[in-house]
């Protein structure tokens, strides 16, 4: 490297607010002078102290050589009329050379107060870096001096990811690299798990990228912009990637509830749809039912005269099928509460959500026979009232439909994000051929037309668990009964959206 610093190290100096050089041996003999430095700095060839701004300086210039820190003069007046500069006196190790590199104080002022010109700052940085970045010298010295002066959260990494350099506002908003122990994860992203692998093929594929990255920091999540940009050494050889971070975690928190919400409005809207067509469906058949009796009723046909017999017993059909259908509506009416209800969460067990159930629905089970055995019971966090509703839909079908002496058992396994727990009867099931539509409206399968229902309990079912985050299936490879699996998170969902209002007549 030549005595004068190379044109492309002073585009990168400029780029950071930088606005003059000197650099000047260890003898304190001046090297050369760029830019504006010839305001306040001695020409070529002259001692550094003969420069009004350093007069009597070199000793402290020595000192802070030997302390390995930078030497600072803020606010230095160059002239009656001109702008007072910040100076800034760095060692060079590699080129045994000292460089004095000043800026507008003005400016560095203007930049820690305006928000809105350090972001504009930040993004020409991020632009000139990705311009100049194939550009930039092999000396590691002078650029990790000018990552310091970014005012931006920056990283300079080496080719083996690790640390050269950091802005000052990477260490007080992510920590000192130096600092962090290690396997713990922290706010900086070069903890997080997986980070560095995608930052090493980022950077050996030698583009520019950015990505925003999700994690978890002392149990909150966190969400940062990552900007990486690889620097080149001399022969375009990669040496290392420059790591831009920004914090995003709220505006991104925003944006997935509001993706959650639109997905959540979705879903209903497609279920009402559903919850509509199954109704119109199905209070057609009565309809048509009623529709005939009541013609045989008003036929005026004298054949049908005396036939009194006849004519009650189609009352009775009429009224057997209007209390039918007025559980129809009153299923269909506790469906939609259940839709609009706010969940209230709190710790509870799985196994007093099965208790509640069992002691409600004591007299049936006594009746029927039916043996209920709890095992591996675990703790979630939900509406108790709403998951012991459930089970007392389950323990009912099976009441109903599973037949005298039959035996329910519900165990519960760990997940990585909740509890899977599984409900098993030993009753006749349901065919293979029929569980796509077990979860159906108004869906009885193949129930003898005696054993009352009216074919909501599993949708009831798996509705409670959406509620929650869940989700509810029946297990397809099982065959000696029936199994359902219930699926509910760790932490249940607090403020589920409102559906869809229903289309009035």
């Amino acid at each position: 490297m030549s005595d004068d610093l190379k044109p492309e190290l002073l585009d990168a100096l400029h780029a950071v607010g930088a606005i003059g050089a000197c650099v000047f041996d260890s003898a304190g003999v001046v090297v050369s002078v760029h830019g504006p430095a010839v305001a306040w700095a001695p020409p070529a060839g002259r001692r550094v102290e003969e420069a009004p701004v350093f007069a009597g300086l070199w000793t402290a210039i020595v000192e802070a050589r030997q302390a390995a820190r930078p030497l600072s003069l803020p606010g230095v007046s160059i002239g009656i009329d001109a702008d007072p500069v910040d100076i800034d006196i760095h060692w060079l190790d590699a080129l045994d050379r000292y460089a004095a590199l000043s800026r507008s104080a003005r400016d560095r002022v203007d930049v820690q107060q305006t928000t809105a010109q350090e972001q504009r700052e930040r993004r020409l940085l991020e632009e000139k870096v990705r311009e100049q970045q194939a550009q930039i010298a092999e000396q590691a010295e002078m650029m990790a001096l000018f990552v310091k002066h970014v005012p931006a959260a920056v990283a300079m990494l080496d080719a083996d990811l690790r640390v050269v350099a950091t802005s000052e506002r990477w260490k007080q908003e992510k920590g000192d690299p130096a600092k962090i122990q290690p396997g713990v994860e922290t706010a900086s992203p070069l903890t997080w798990p997986g980070v560095a692998d995608r930052l090493r093929l980022a950077m050996e594929g030698g583009v520019p990228s950015s990505r925003v990255e999700k994690s978890t920091s002392r149990g909150r999540p966190v969400w940062q912009r990552l900007a990486q940009a690889p620097w080149r050494r001399v022969g375009a050889e990669i040496g290392g990637t420059i790591l831009f971070c920004e914090d995003v975690t709220e505006a991104t928190r925003k944006a997935e509830d509001l993706r959650a919400r639109v997905e959540d409005l979705h879903k209903l809207t497609a279920e009402f749809d559903s919850l509509g067509k199954a109704v119109a469906d199905d209070l057609r058949a009565p309809l048509r039912q009623i529709d005939f009796f009541s013609r045989f009723l008003l036929d005026p046909d004298p054949t049908h005269k005396g036939k009194e017999w006849a004519r009650q017993d189609y009352l009775l059909q009429i009224r057997v099928v209007v209390e039918r259908v007025d559980r129809m509506m009153g299923a269909l009416d506790r469906y939609i509460r259940l839709t609009e209800r706010d969940i209230v969460p709190r710790r509870f067990d799985i196994g007093e959500a099965v208790e509640i159930a069992m002691s409600q629905a004591r007299g049936a089970l006594a009746s029927a026979g039916v043996h209920v055995q709890l095992r591996d019971t675990l703790a979630v966090e939900g509406d108790l009232a709403l998951v012991s509703g459930l089970f007392r839909r389950l323990v009912d079908n099976v009441v109903k439909h599973a037949g005298e002496g039959a035996a329910i058992v519900v165990a519960c396994h760990e997940e990585a994000d909740g509890v899977l727990t599984t409900f098993t009867d030993n009753g006749v099931g349901v065919p293979a051929h029929l569980r796509r539509r077990a979860f159906n409206f108004f869906e009885r399968l193949d129930a003898p037309a005696d054993v009352p229902g009216e074919g909501m309990g599993l949708a009831e079912c798996r509705k409670i668990a959406d509620l929650h985050g869940g989700a509810m299936t029946l297990d397809a490879d099982f065959d000696a009964g029936l199994r359902a699996l219930i699926s509910l998170p760790r932490t249940a969902r607090r403020n589920p959206p409102p559906p869809p209002p229903l289309p009035r007549a």
